[in-house]
């Protein structure tokens, strides 16, 4: 008896630190695992990065080196697909052709920059929106349709009007799956520009086939006329063969004004600008019309305001400002009545040399000024032709200005006459 109630509270004592370590144990392993569901749970919510401290040896520290790697994965997987996706944006963004993607009910899956200016799309315009409703042209809602019908790539040219301009689109749409429906995927090219050049181009074609057309015509009439008539009389002839002499001048004119056109816009007339005065220039120009403007029965006026011994320097060359002075006075002439005045004048302004060629002529109508420079633009269709000019000269001064980096405007008034002011930029010599 002695024995037992002396080893009873060694028992006891034992049994608690037992009871002790089995509880700090369990416990111990509680913490772990919360630990690990936390780290778990957080990469649930994204966040990739938590990581799961070192943990005994074990099955638990093998879990935990596992989600470690994994969450290590995870963010590696991320950053490429991150990546990926802003190299196809920057890439999508910086197209020249406009890219929109849509899916189920033709909501608005992407659309970059390009697409937004194109189609007029409203900035901060949500996602999800309906394109067709969003994009009120009637030919892209019908091309959608019919990629859905076919399941197949439809190609079509898009005309439409953008903040009250014409717009022609080449599109191109083709079907793309996804996962809850099929979706379309939207390409633009905007060849407004083309389709302009070539009204232009046919304009251009129109306007040349009749300039050629009506001296061609007249040249041949008198041509058949002196050969068919043996009777016709010297003074006759001599009409005949002045009238076609001119036809043949107006054609000669109309070819040298198409030739240097042609070569000042595609830029391959050669132009090795140099400082130069342009005062000696405009006095020499003028000179040359004297003759002229004295049997049209004219008076002019040279005006050079500048300082006493002082040049007015441009960058230009003398061929470029002759062409640009025989243009400007020659339309002065063919458009003033005998009696009238026409004033040619150079002064400097704020850095600019400015050149004025004024006439007390016909004037321009208000309405017509915008079109004075258009190539073949004739305002007085009522006159003889053969008195008027090739209708290029305006259009080649135009030109040539812009090749000086200079501008031009007409100010005008119907019959009291019209002012074309140039304004170069004055240089300094080498």
């Amino acid at each position: 008896m002695t024995w037992s109630l002396t080893t009873t509270p060694l028992a006891l004592s034992g049994f608690v630190i037992l009871l002790g370590v089995v509880f700090f144990l369990i416990n111990r392993r509680q913490r772990f695992m919360q630990r690990l569901i936390k780290a778990a749970t957080a990469m649930l919510e994204g966040d990739y990065n938590r990581k799961v401290d070192e943990l005994p040896r074990g099955k638990l520290r093998q879990l935990g080196r596992t989600l470690n790697q994994l969450g290590a994965q995870w963010t590696k997987q991320l950053d490429l697909i991150e990546q990926d996706r802003t190299k196809l944006e920057a890439i999508l963004s910086g197209m020249i052709e406009g890219v929109v993607a849509i899916g189920h009910q033709n909501r608005i899956l992407f659309y970059n920059q390009t697409a937004q200016q194109l189609l007029n799309i409203p900035p901060h315009i949500e996602e999800t929106a309906n394109l067709v409703e969003v994009v009120r042209i009637p030919e892209l809602n019908e091309m959608i349709k019919e990629v859905r019908h076919r399941d197949k790539v439809v190609q079509r040219e898009i005309f439409a009007y953008q903040n009250q301009e014409e717009l022609f689109l080449s599109s191109h749409a083709a079907p793309i799956d996804l996962k809850e429906a099929k979706g379309v995927v939207l390409v633009f090219h905007d060849i407004t520009p083309l389709r302009r050049l070539e009204k232009i181009r046919k304009t251009f074609v129109d306007n040349a086939s009749h300039e050629l057309k009506t001296p061609l015509t007249a040249i041949k009439g008198y041509v058949d006329t002196l050969l068919e008539s043996s009777t016709t009389d010297s003074a006759t002839q001599a009409h005949f063969l002045s009238q076609i002499d001119k036809n043949v001048d107006r054609l000669i004119n109309l070819t040298n004004d198409l030739l240097s056109l042609t070569k000042i816009e595609s830029g391959k007339m050669s132009q090795h600008y140099t400082v130069l005065d342009i005062v000696p220039i405009v006095t020499e120009a003028v000179s040359r019309h004297h003759q002229r403007i004295k049997q049209q029965r004219l008076e002019l006026k040279l005006l050079l305001e500048m300082e006493k011994d002082r040049a007015i320097l441009v960058k230009s060359d003398s061929q470029t400002l002759h062409q640009l002075l025989d243009n400007l006075i020659d339309n002065a002439i063919k458009f003033t009545h005998a009696g009238g005045t026409i004033r040619v004048r150079v002064y400097c302004q704020a850095n600019r040399a400015i050149l004025e060629v004024a006439d007390t002529g016909i004037g321009i109508p208000e309405h017509e000024l915008e079109r004075i420079f258009e190539r073949f633009y004739q305002v007085d269709k009522s006159r003889d032709r053969s008195q008027m000019g090739t209708g290029l000269g305006l259009a080649i001064v135009k030109h040539l200005v812009q090749g000086m980096k200079g501008e031009v405007k007409v100010e005008s008034s119907v019959g009291k006459g019209s002012q074309f002011t140039v304004s170069l930029p004055l240089s300094v010599k080498d």
